[in-house]
């Protein structure tokens, strides 16, 4: 197979991953040294040949455990700040703490995003635009060559994301419900700003609805079409690639320094907001 493909022969690989099956030396060749990183975008007839052996990989650790737990508390956090706004007055001092909560993982995830294990650094998922859209096209194609980490279009989904989450979490700050619950923020902002923020808080939860929603189907899409879940990787941690992408441990305790650091954070920003005159209040 090796003689009817172009270009140069892929480098050398050690004696264990050479030896490794099912995966092929072209398939650990590629899934390691992806054409979308390189000049002239992705081969996607080459990494289909890859993406077909996939199933065959062996399974190795890509997603350490403090992601999955920011990943799973993210999702328990968004869904519940949901209920209790939708539950009425009675369930809005819980509304509130679920926000805390949810600046305090956009927080971490920002603070992880430089020091994490491999697969959760900015750096190993954010790409150029043409290696986005060149991963794009492959994907509506239906073969998108293999990523063990977020793939070119997922990595910017991940910005996304919590651009949004931390948007709607710092807009939160300047809410007021007819007085009976207010932001910790409420009263220290000038009206505009206030009007300001109440608007964005809505139109954003409307954005992040869109982005919930795309990611929904995207999964959805690579279980059905594509074969591959996603779901399931983010609970165990583990997929299938290469040895050599996989992460050399979890980093507990940095994480929970990590973790410290963004609860601190979160709870500066509320305890640094002025009391309210009480005599502005009537």
């Amino acid at each position: 197979m090796e003689n009817q493909m172009a270009g140069p022969s892929p480098p050398a690989l050690p004696a264990a991953a050479a030896a490794a099956k099912p995966w092929s030396r072209i398939t650990l060749t590629h899934a390691l040294e992806s054409p979308c990183r390189r000049p002239g975008g992705c081969d996607r007839d080459r990494h289909l040949k890859a993406l077909g052996n996939e199933g065959q990989a062996a399974t190795v650790h890509i997603w350490d455990l403090p992601l999955r737990l920011f990943h799973w508390l993210l999702v328990a956090t968004l869904i519940g700040s949901w209920v209790t706004h939708e539950l009425g007055t009675a369930w809005l001092q819980w509304h509130v703490r679920l926000g805390y909560t949810a600046l305090g993982l956009v927080t971490f995830r920002l603070i992880w995003g430089w020091i994490g294990p491999r697969h959760a650094r900015f750096k190993d998922f954010l790409r150029r635009p043409g290696q986005v859209l060149d991963y794009a096209r492959s994907w509506l194609a239906g073969r998108p060559p293999p990523f063990a980490g977020h793939s070119p279009m997922g990595g910017w989904a991940v910005l996304a994301m919590l651009i949004v989450v931390g948007l709607q979490g710092v807009s939160g700050l300047f809410q007021a419900d007819d007085f009976l619950v207010e932001g910790p923020w409420y009263h220290a902002a000038p009206e505009w700003l206030r009007d300001l923020m109440h608007e964005v808080h809505e139109v954003n939860f409307n954005v992040l609805l869109t982005l919930v929603a795309l990611h929904l189907l995207v999964l959805a899409t690579y279980r059905w079409r594509l074969k591959s879940d996603m779901v399931r990787g983010m609970i165990s941690g583990r997929r299938q690639a290469p040895a050599s992408e996989a992460i050399d441990g979890d980093r507990r305790w940095l994480a929970l320094l990590a973790a410290t650091v963004a609860a601190g954070v979160v709870w500066g920003i509320v305890a640094a907001a002025p009391q309210p005159d009480p005599a502005g209040l009537f």
